[in-house]
């Protein structure tokens, strides 16, 4: 998610770097990138907790966990980035790192590092520091992927390339041969204005069509093939969406979804928690429409694994609506149940949204002034309060003003924001504005 037009200077690197800690919930992992969680007794919040922001304006933080095939490392409190030179306009996230792209066009990430997530042609465990990530000479960043695939980056450039890196054994990059990717290469694909990744999927808008490539085990290439042996590394057609314009390309563990320029919104692949939003959860191999009461601003999926997904959609006339998984809080009602039908989440007295993000567990709005709100998953720290608290099923506020926050699975970054209030255009990444 991000803002348009707001550019934050973190010239600030020599502040306490990123300091990662073991995860003292749970030790081990299940298949496919699924980190095994300790649920504990769960302590509720009371809603629309106010907190006063205790870090400064315009700084780059990060919390939560990462983790790739081993213990995670977990932050949290939101901590400083050590390491970026210049000033941010976007950050974004995968499931094992954080991602800043400056406004002269470089791109910085820091996290897991085995699987080439760094992009800079180096494997190391872990970077506390960011880095700057390694791409062609001349290629220069007009926007990043958000989210990213698993144990991967995505990054459009100015001329309408796409370039990834990390692991692609599953061929989302569209490649011939799946590998891992240590420094960046060109996805064979030209003209794209948005591209999305969760899992080991991505889906993209190449000169206006909507292509997917990767795995497609829940249906989520949307070209109407399933089953785990359904990989992909040949771009695929999205079969199904009505004749208009994409605006906005969003993904999850299983799923995708399109926003198109009329307001409509259409998702498709895993439903398990009701998360396509169909009164259903049947997985839909090709897209399905959500409905809803008035045309959609901005909309988000979450989810990173079998057992959550969730989607928020900000309307057009501010209203939060959300459906799906409920098991961790994350749909902010006061409940822990699943919900396949769409319905509107009430917003703190007095609180105006702008913004929304949805990660693993826990799903995020900021609201006109800039605060931080979020409800769900907290077992590493992504609620950003510092709390042991395992969770929270209503909006709390947290101790943050940012005019960006990026969520995959259990990492978070955020971004402070400038002083004044904050509109709700171009609020996110994948967001691709109406033509005045």
């Amino acid at each position: 998610m991000w803002l348009a037009g707001h550019k934050f200077d973190t010239r600030w690197r020599a502040e306490t770097p990123l300091e990662l800690g073991a995860d003292p919930q749970c030790a081990g992992h299940g298949s496919n990138g699924e980190r095994c969680v300790r649920v504990g007794p769960v302590r509720r919040r009371r809603s629309g907790r106010r907190i006063r922001p205790r870090l400064a304006q315009s700084r780059l933080v990060t919390y939560g966990g990462w983790y790739r095939g081993g213990p995670s490392h977990v932050v949290r409190r939101p901590t400083p980035v050590a390491g970026i030179d210049g000033s941010i306009q976007q950050v974004a996230s995968s499931n094992s790192d954080g991602y800043a792209l400056t406004t002269d066009g470089r791109v910085y990430a820091w996290g897991a590092g085995a699987e080439g997530e760094l992009g800079n042609g180096t494997n190391p465990t872990l970077s506390r520091g960011a880095v700057s990530v390694r791409f062609p000479a001349g290629v220069v960043i007009g926007r990043l992927a958000d989210p990213m695939p698993f144990d991967g980056g995505m990054a459009i450039d100015t001329h309408g390339r796409v370039w990834a890196w990390g692991d692609d054994q599953a061929r989302q990059f569209c490649q011939a041969r799946g590998a891992d990717l240590n420094t960046p290469v060109q996805v064979p694909l030209a003209h794209v204005t948005l591209a999305a990744g969760a899992q080991m999927h991505a889906v993209y808008d190449a000169g206006g069509t909507v292509v997917s490539c990767g795995l497609s085990d829940f249906g989520q290439l949307g070209d109407g093939a399933s089953g785990r042996s359904s990989t992909s590394g040949t771009p695929v057609a999205v079969r199904g969406l009505p004749a208009g314009r994409v605006i906005a390309l969003t993904s999850s563990y299983g799923d995708a979804g399109a926003l198109l320029a009329d307001g409509s919104y259409y998702d498709w692949g895993f439903n398990r928690g009701g998360q396509l939003g169909d009164g259903t959860t049947a997985e839909h191999t090709t897209p399905v429409h959500v409905s809803l009461p008035q045309p959609v601003a901005s909309v988000f999926q979450g989810g990173s694994m079998t057992d959550n997904g969730q989607t928020i959609a900000l309307l057009a006339n501010g209203q939060l609506w959300e459906w799906g998984s409920g098991r961790f809080g994350q749909l902010g009602d006061g409940r822990r149940i699943d919900r396949a039908t769409p319905f509107r989440l009430t917003d703190p007295r007095g609180v105006r949204f702008v913004a929304v993000h949805s990660g693993g567990g826990a799903t995020y709005a900021i609201d006109r002034r800039g605060g931080l709100w979020a409800w769900g998953l907290n077992f590493e720290g992504e609620l950003g309060d510092g709390s042991s608290e395992t969770m929270s099923t209503r909006p709390v506020r947290d101790p943050l003003d940012v005019a960006q926050v990026s969520s995959t699975a259990n990492v978070v970054v955020a971004l402070g924001r400038r002083a004044g209030p904050l509109s709700r255009i171009g609020h996110s990444v994948n967001h691709r504005p109406a033509a005045a």
